[in-house]
């Protein structure tokens, strides 16, 4: 059950619970693209999401890359509705979105690094305090390690 809503994500979901009557009478007012992302919500049940939610419950804290690739071309997108939906669907790690939580984002840059990169610390609901704690610890060892 969670690898199927992990290909969609909480967000599409709950979008489209909320919306569903708004996007069937008014689809012209919203852009295609995130019309289409919207739409994906609508496959699955409230008991998928009820038991996604129970499989989430039992981890301390979640750690992911705050954005998993480079930022695509905007036109290659605009061309392409598949690879738009596909590809909004890998880079929307705001983590509340997945996991209804909160989450901090901890900076990892290395000296020598070319790039910048984030990981994202979340939680589930009411872990606010935790997540920050892990976060802040996390950072504190990033600090450590790159100053060395």
């Amino acid at each position: 059950m969670l690898p199927a809503i992990n290909c969609i994500g909480f967000s599409p979901i709950e979008a489209y619970a909320t919306h569903r009557s708004r996007l069937q009478a008014h689809a012209q007012r919203h852009h295609a693209h995130m019309l289409a992302c919207i739409r994906l919500g609508g496959s699955a049940s409230a008991a998928a999401m009820s038991q996604a939610r129970a499989a989430l419950a039992s981890f301390n804290v979640f750690l992911m890359a705050t954005v998993p690739i480079v930022p695509p071309v905007i036109a290659a997108l605009e061309a392409d509705p598949a690879r738009s939906v596909a590809t909004n669907a890998l880079v929307l790690r705001i983590p509340r979105w997945r996991v209804s939580s909160t989450a901090a984002r901890c900076r990892c840059r290395a000296r020598r690094a070319a790039r910048h990169l984030g990981l994202s610390v979340a939680g589930l609901a009411e872990s606010d305090a935790h997540v920050l704690g892990v976060a802040t610890a996390i950072e504190s060892v990033l600090q450590s390690a790159n100053a060395a």
